[in-house]
């Protein structure tokens, strides 16, 4: 009897271990990931790298990577590409428009589809400054105009002044303003200008030119409302004006 009470004591120790004793951990669901090969300023047109991994089981299945412009807009797909036997996959697409680009790589095995999360990020596109309203200006005037040879059909130049200037808007949606300034080529022999670009007041000399060549100026507009094209005439006794050949600006979106 004392034999048999024992045992069912054992038995019900041993139940009593199995029901608060803690269940295994689920085995993880496989996911399908995805990665941005590069953190670089994208523009509109320049292709974007993306590699990831699916799960073993799915290799040899096609994956799609899609891109859309908007945040609740359509899915389109932009490339396709086999899964690995590890499970590894890469593609690249071309990035589009400006502002905000979105991406996912997706697959379709066995009627059941599976997508990475999305991944997004900022898409810039140049936008010509004279395609905007001047915020203010002083002797300054926009149109097309000849820098040592080459015609700019969308500058802003001087027209009269010791210093002329002009004030645009970029609406804090810009990272790069770029230019060629020189001297128009129908200025009098002698004819110089020192340029600058202000930026929320901050100013940025550009150097002083001649005629003949323009030359290339790349300015730093992170974080920006607006931005001031300066030149100032060293001598008065020539007739001409300096030339901001093209302005533009880098953004992500409109300027204003």
């Amino acid at each position: 009897m004392r034999s048999f009470i024992a045992q069912l004591v054992a038995a019900a120790v041993a139940l009593a271990a199995l029901l608060v004793a803690p269940a295994a951990p689920a085995e993880a669901t496989p996911t399908l990931t995805i990665t941005r090969a590069a953190s670089a300023l994208v523009e509109t047109g320049d292709t974007v790298s993306f590699s990831g991994h699916a799960p073993s089981a799915a290799h040899g299945v096609a994956l799609k990577l899609q891109r859309k412009t908007r945040k609740r807009g359509r899915w389109i797909t932009v490339a396709s590409t086999r899964i690995a036997a590890s499970g590894a996959w890469a593609a690249s697409g071309k990035a589009t428009g400006s502002g905000t680009n979105y991406w996912r790589a997706t697959y379709t095995r066995n009627g059941v589809a599976t997508s990475s999360k999305t991944l997004s990020h900022k898409v810039y596109q140049w936008y010509y400054l004279t395609s905007y309203a001047m915020v203010d200006d002083s002797g300054s005037s926009e149109g097309s105009a000849t820098i040592g040879g080459h015609r700019y059909e969308y500058s802003v130049h001087g027209t009269c002044c010791t210093a002329d200037w002009a004030e645009y808007n970029v609406s804090y949606r810009c990272a790069t303003l770029r230019a060629d300034i020189g001297i128009d080529d129908d200025s009098e022999t002698g004819m110089r200008a020192t340029f600058s670009m202000s930026a929320d007041g901050a100013r940025t000399p550009l150097g002083t030119r001649g005629l003949g060549p323009s030359a290339r100026v790349d300015v730093d507009i992170q974080s920006i409302l607006r931005v001031r094209l300066t030149m100032e005439y060293p001598s008065t006794d020539y007739d001409g004006y300096g030339v901001f050949g093209n302005p533009r600006v880098l953004c992500a979106g409109e300027p204003a």
